[in-house]
């Protein structure tokens, strides 16, 4: 009982730590990229802002089609780039992110996974904050409603942010190793924006392409934010199971390389 109890203080104080190191690496990352002058830390929110804003008013304003009738352009839109934005702008920066931080390796507490946790947590930030107030303009202005199952919401953010971290791992620890593949991470991220599924619904697509797109979990996790948005999307096309699993298997291999490249990491 004793034992146990030491073990659970220890855990407890081990989190507690880290959870210090990710939120003062998160705090430095905003500095470092924001800086201080002008609007300072607002630009991690006005730049995924302006770029979500383009992209929803473009979408109000074009007409729309015989199958997008039933879900507000506006919102399907917001959703589609405020979800995918998480995955793009973590992703692309995901290259190259342990050689800029790596004099933090300096420090024994601060670990390659801390750094991209701080990245990863930037970025989910700006993209929820920008969803939150461009719907908070939306319902003002009667473009959109309230989310009718906001759970699924959450969890289609949540799961993108999981998947997201998991990959950027990966693309972090390969590229600190492998300059040449380094090269792929800008191409893969735009090869997959029209792929994802943020700007169509599966039910939108031919049936042979159905089965086909659903191997993507990108897929999977804008079917589930629908879902949670519109009170006529269809829960046909959300693999919980599917997702869950994926999510684990590029946490698992991100944890294992990232840990390996470790070693290689030369303090300046």
């Amino acid at each position: 009982m004793t034992k146990a109890y030491g073990t659970a203080r220890s855990f407890i104080a081990g989190w507690r730590i880290q959870q210090s190191v990710i939120s003062a690496l998160a705090l430095r990352e905003m500095q470092t990229r924001y800086g201080r002058d002008n609007i300072g830390f607002l630009w991690m929110v006005a730049e995924p802002l302006m770029l979500a804003s383009v992209i929803t008013s473009l979408h109000q304003l074009a007409p729309a089609g015989e199958n997008g009738g039933s879900m507000a352009p506006f919102p399907f839109a917001l959703i589609g780039y405020c979800v995918f934005i998480i995955f793009r702008n973590s992703f692309n920066r995901s290259e190259g992110a342990l050689y800029a931080a790596g004099g933090l390796s300096y420090h024994v507490q601060i670990t390659p996974f801390d750094i991209m946790a701080s990245k990863s947590l930037v970025e989910m930030s700006g993209a929820v904050l920008a969803f939150l107030l461009l719907s908070g303009v939306g319902i003002m202005l009667g473009l959109m409603e309230l989310p009718v199952r906001p759970l699924y919401l959450l969890a289609a953010f949540i799961a993108m942010a999981l998947m997201t971290h998991g990959m950027c791992m990966v693309a972090a620890a390969v590229t600190y190793t492998n300059h040449v593949l380094g090269r792929f991470v800008h191409a893969f991220s735009y090869f997959m924006f029209p792929l994802s599924g943020a700007f169509f619904t599966v039910s939108f697509l031919p049936p042979w392409a159905r089965p086909v797109i659903v191997w993507n979990p990108m897929v999977t996790i804008f079917e589930t934010a629908r879902y949670g948005m519109f009170i006529n999307a269809t829960p046909a096309y959300i693999y919980p199971e599917y997702i869950i699993g994926f999510i684990m298997l590029m946490w698992c291999w991100g944890l294992v390389v990232i840990r390996d490249v470790r070693k290689h990491i030369h303090v300046s």
